[in-house]
């Protein structure tokens, strides 16, 4: 009952704040309530027996919210500090025990001074039970928290006073939740902002790397549809950090300097609450699905490589020793290599199929690429279908750039929304597959072309079209695309023109890679603010560039040092080596039938040691390369002519 009474002293408490006539020097007139409650997702608020949160997903702007803080933890009063902090310092930040603690590129409080600069006085509304740390979400930069006010007596406390109110449901069901929702939908005048926010994910997906819960904003400019800020781009998807920049506009405030996030807009869609519970349950189904499926991926591609490499050694060029290998089984490997290389494509229209459970996604990836190879090595012969595998697992990523990554944002391979680190644009892992994938498709079909000038002078355009497709802030927004594309493209593109890699070619090649990338960088730099991505907001100082530096550093050294990349790596690039030494032979003959084999080589290492150096988590862009070049290696030694 007692929650009962303090949700009727709020009602009557907004009842009279709503009717009161506000005095010549009062606050501003337009209030904002902020609603907090932990652990919910979209499909939480869908449930029928909520009504006021059914209205709410009727009438309001709504996304789903990614909650990534600077200071990730599992621990629910952990999350939720984090959660507050770094809503009121519009850029990931942390707290421990109640306090924010230092984060490059952070400053807590930034939400709390703005509105307190515009004169909006702030009002914490604490839970009965629990810890009052949601407060931070409006506390200033000096640490002064807003106004405490119990709920038990909010109808007592002065509340015309307040402008701002952040109403912590803490440990309230989601039922009690929908009641106070009600009070605030009844007491709300048309000109006030209601903005519904989980701060926090359940735990149980925070603890399998899941940072997404759900948020509504209802006030004027946010009617039905979908959240979007430039920080996603994406439809249906803001971050925490987005809405402190995002309060102070629609206040009419300054905007807040020093901030990652970015003010968000509404796009009209109907239905919007039912496409975003499918939404969410694609891009979850996606990133759980993502360590199982790339282990198996590179298990798989370890164990054929390794075995192509123990058939090579033992099938030599005597009678003898070739009878102990049969043709057919030769045959049989090669086609099982050239589905390795068609399930990187596989896994990244996996999405497209919405797979239910891991082990669907695993039987379609699989059916999928070993049905491609299996019809590419029919219609074309083995070198034929390595051609169309490798031309089809470049084109199609790069198209779907084109569109806006649909196919991508679903993908167990690609970028993971649901993790929080990128929301557009191509990672690091499907660089590495699109470069790897055009060298050696380029070098093979140039090298069964009818007319090799023409067909390299469209190798070129693709290769350039590709660069900008995977470098452009409108597209891939990869800073590390041009630093590990153009190296690799340049050292093709002039072995093919039977050029040699001299001093001066070497620096043209290196100038030309450095001018793409400045290019690139200034295109960034020219487009508004709202839509630049962090590294021209870093270039102009907006941004601190040492915080991107750290994270960057770290990354590379976890991804580099903790997962099985690195070892992939090292037997694809083991198993070329060996077969090298111990098979000049059989290496020498496949080369003088596939002549562009060597300057193929010669471009993926470049390719793979530029996209180690030039991107964070490098091993995820080496990994594909390295996996590429051996198949293709071992498939022209298994089946030579």
């Amino acid at each position: 009952m007692s929650r009962i009474r303090a949700c009727v002293a709020l009602v009557l408490a907004a009842a009279v704040l709503t009717s009161l006539p506000a005095p010549a020097n009062a606050a501003p007139l337009r209030r904002v309530f902020i609603l907090w409650l932990d652990g919910s997702t979209i499909a939480d608020w869908a449930k029928p027996s909520l009504p006021n949160f059914n209205r709410v997903l009727k009438e309001s702007a709504l996304g789903l919210l990614s909650t990534r803080t600077a200071n990730e933890s599992s621990d629910p009063v952990v999350m939720r500090e984090n959660a507050a902090v770094t809503f009121g310092a519009g850029a990931q930040a942390g707290a421990d025990q109640g306090k924010p603690i230092k984060v490059a590129g952070a400053t807590p409080g930034l939400l709390g001074d703005a509105l307190a600069r515009g004169g909006y006085m702030s009002a914490y509304v604490g839970p009965f039970i629990g810890d009052p740390n949601v407060s931070l979400a409006l506390a200033r930069s000096d640490g002064s928290p807003p106004v405490y006010i119990n709920p038990r007596f909010v109808a007592g406390h002065g509340t015309n006073a307040f402008s701002v109110y952040l109403i912590d449901a803490g440990r309230d069901s989601i039922a009690d939740v929908d009641i106070r929702l009600g009070a605030l939908l009844g007491a709300r005048a048309a000109h006030d902002l209601l903005v519904v926010v989980s701060g926090d994910p359940p735990v149980a997906r925070q603890k399998k790397g899941v940072r997404l819960s759900a948020v509504a904003i209802l006030g004027p400019g946010f009617g039905p549809g979908l959240l979007t800020s430039g920080t996603t781009r994406r439809d249906g998807l803001i971050t925490l950090t987005d809405l402190a920049p995002t309060i102070v506009d629609a206040l009419g405030l300054p905007p807040l300097k020093g901030i990652t996030g970015r003010v968000a807009t509404v796009v009209p869609r109907a239905h919007a609450a039912t496409y975003l519970q499918h939404f969410d349950s694609d891009i979850v189904r996606a990133a759980l699905d993502r360590y199982p499926l790339t282990r198996w991926m590179l298990i798989i591609a370890m164990v054929l490589v390794v075995l192509a490499l123990a058939v090579t050694i033992l099938a030599g060029s005597a009678p003898s020793t070739r009878a102990r290998i049969p043709r057919g089984a030769r045959d049989w490997l090669a086609t099982l290599l050239l589905a390795s290389v068609a399930t990187p494509l596989s896994l990244y229209v996996n999405g497209a199929f919405h797979p239910s459970s891991l082990q669907v996604a695993a039987i379609e990836a699989a059916a999928v690429a070993l049905g491609l190879a299996l019809i590419a090595r029919a219609s074309a012969g083995l070198i034929g279908g390595l051609v169309i595998v490798l031309g089809l697992t470049a084109i199609v990523p790069l198209i779907d750039l084109l569109i806006g990554t649909p196919l991508g944002v679903r993908s167990p391979l690609a970028f993971q929304v649901a993790g929080g680190g990128r929301f557009y644009g191509i990672d690091g892992g499907m660089l590495g597959v699109v470069v790897g994938a055009e060298i050696f498709a380029a070098s093979l079909l140039i090298e069964r072309a009818r007319d090799r000038r023409r067909a390299g002078q469209l190798v070129a355009l693709l290769f350039a079209a590709s660069v900008w497709l995977l470098g452009a802030p409108s597209y891939g927004s990869k800073f590390g695309a041009a630093l590990t594309a153009v190296p690799a493209f340049g050292v093709l593109a002039l072995l093919i023109a039977g050029k040699r890699l001299t001093r001066a070619s070497v620096a043209l090649i290196a100038v030309t890679t450095l001018a793409v990338t400045g290019l690139l960088i200034g295109v960034d730099a020219l487009r508004t603010s709202g839509a630049q991505s962090h590294v021209a907001r870093a270039v102009e100082g907006r941004t601190g560039a040492w915080a991107i530096i750290t994270r960057k550093v770290h990354l590379q050294w976890v991804t580099t040092v903790h997962t099985i990349w690195t070892p992939a790596i090292l037997v694809f690039a083991g198993a070329v080596a060996v077969v090298l030494w111990r098979r000049r032979d059989l290496v020498a003959r496949a080369m003088e039938w596939h002549t562009l084999l060597r300057p193929a080589l010669l471009a993926a290492l470049v390719g793979g040691i530029a996209g180690f150096a030039f991107n964070d988590g490098g091993v995820l862009v080496t990994a594909p390369i390295a996996m590429f070049s051996a198949a293709v290696v071992f498939s022209t030694l298994l089946t030579p002519g």
